[in-house]
């Protein structure tokens, strides 16, 4: 279970979502974004990495990228290392 910071992790999806609005490509490059939106990890620091990637994304569409094409981010909540607690 996640305790995701509600505040963080749903600013930082808006900012994907507003992020990748303006990607009009079909086919986008797709750049996956693992960063720690949740507790015990810190969640203010995977906001911003976020708002880097947003201002990376946005640098790309003003100025493009070989062959026209676009970048859409996908974003995924590392939950600060919930998967090595699984580990043994």
């Amino acid at each position: 279970m996640s305790t995701a910071t509600p505040d963080v992790a749903s600013t930082a999806r808006a900012e994907i979502e507003e992020a990748n609005a303006a990607v009009p490509d079909p086919d986008p490059v797709k750049i996956g974004i693992l960063t720690p939106l949740s507790l015990p990890g810190d969640p203010t620091a995977g906001q911003l990495v976020v708002r880097g990637a947003c201002l990376g994304a946005r640098y790309v569409r003003e100025h493009g990228i070989g062959n026209g094409r676009q970048v859409a981010l996908a974003l995924q909540d590392d939950q600060a290392g919930a998967a090595e607690e699984g580990m043994a």
